[in-house]
């Protein structure tokens, strides 16, 4: 089966671009020795094929051309009747070139996204997790003001945002304790409720009532509107 699988190899590089293969196994490279140390020593997040039971295979590329791996892929290898099934389980990139990796994406064995890390202001601190479920995001967990603790957990349903809820006074230390409620319609906030004494219970909620006034009169337009047919054919029928 050796011969198979490079040859599997070397198409799926071709396919997705010039690539050094990491691991287990010969495989397709790109580039000179000084290339490899570089993607070699790379900060790492995703699994190491060599300390895996399962057969992993991963790649780094060079997207911005720059001579330096900027992006590293790890996939499951499976044997699927005569051939070789490649699943994309981990991806992690380098957005800014200082050779850490910035935002990492873990897949299950189906290729479906779990879970996302990013550090969007290169601090080498990942300070947002996404969460996903059923392929869609569930859950962001965000550090907005970049301390080293989570201050904010966005909920999602079908994929947009419901829920916010906020750690604004920090009472829980490193572990998230929210005091602050905001529920959302689209991305406007329309409810809010805070506690003010951190009992876990809320004290005191706001509501936009210019939005729930216009909310309400659009209800009412709908209701008549299915209301008027009705009221036209009892009409006629008298």
């Amino acid at each position: 089966m050796r011969w198979p699988f490079v040859l599997f190899a070397l198409s799926l590089c071709l396919a997705l671009g010039a690539c050094k293969k990491d691991g287990r196994g010969d495989g397709p490279t790109s580039g000179g020795e000084g290339e490899a140390d570089r993607g070699e020593r790379r900060d790492r997040r995703c699994p190491n094929p060599n300390d895996d039971p399962r057969h992993l295979e991963a790649s780094v590329y060079d997207t911005n051309r720059d001579g330096t791996p900027d992006v590293r892929k790890v996939f499951l290898i499976r044997e699927e009747s005569v051939d070789l099934r490649a699943t994309l389980i981990c991806r992690e990139a380098d957005l800014n070139g200082d050779g850490a990796v910035d935002i990492v994406r873990y897949y299950s064995d189906e290729g479906d996204p779990i879970r996302e890390e990013a550090d969007r202001n290169f601090d080498g601190r990942m300070d947002s997790i996404t969460v996903f479920e059923g392929g869609l995001i569930f859950r962001r967990d965000l550090d907005e003001d970049f301390d080293g603790r989570f201050d904010t957990r966005i909920y999602f349903e079908d994929g947009k945002m419901s829920r916010i809820e906020r750690d604004l006074a920090g009472r829980g230390g490193d572990e998230f304790q929210v005091d602050r409620f905001e529920y959302l319609d689209g991305r406007h906030v329309v409810r809010m409720g805070t506690d003010l004494d951190g009992d876990g219970s809320v004290d005191r909620w706001e509501r936009d009532e210019e939005f729930e006034a216009r909310r309400r009169a659009e209800e009412r337009r709908a209701q008549e509107a299915e209301q008027a047919p009705e009221e036209e054919a009892e009409a006629e029928a008298e």
